[in-house]
């Protein structure tokens, strides 16, 4: 299943966030993406809608925590993550080759 929230302004699409999570291991939820339109960014608009869906998955689901990644270099999506109480619980190298 997937629990996604919406922004709307008008009858637009400003932003969404979306958390999957299975029947299988229903206490763990896999956050997916989050994504705020550009011209709706630096408003906590992400922050938002993560904290939004978070608190329903927590009344509605038995979801009890939730993995999620970014890139490093993403330091928007990082402040947002530590802001909603997300922790660093594992650190990925991925390698990349160019093919001729």
């Amino acid at each position: 299943m997937v629990s996604t929230v919406l922004a709307l302004k008008g009858e637009a699409g400003a932003g969404f966030t979306e958390v999957a999570h299975f029947d299988e291991r229903p206490q763990v939820g896999w956050q997916g993406s989050t994504l705020v339109a550009r011209e709706h960014r630096g408003h906590r608009l992400g922050a938002a809608l993560k904290i939004a869906n978070h608190v329903a998955l927590r009344e509605h689901t038995a979801v009890e925590r939730i993995y999620t990644w970014n890139a490093v270099e993403n330091s928007w999506m990082r402040l947002i993550n530590e802001r909603a109480g997300f922790a660093i619980w594992a650190r990925v190298g991925l390698w990349k080759k160019r093919l001729a």
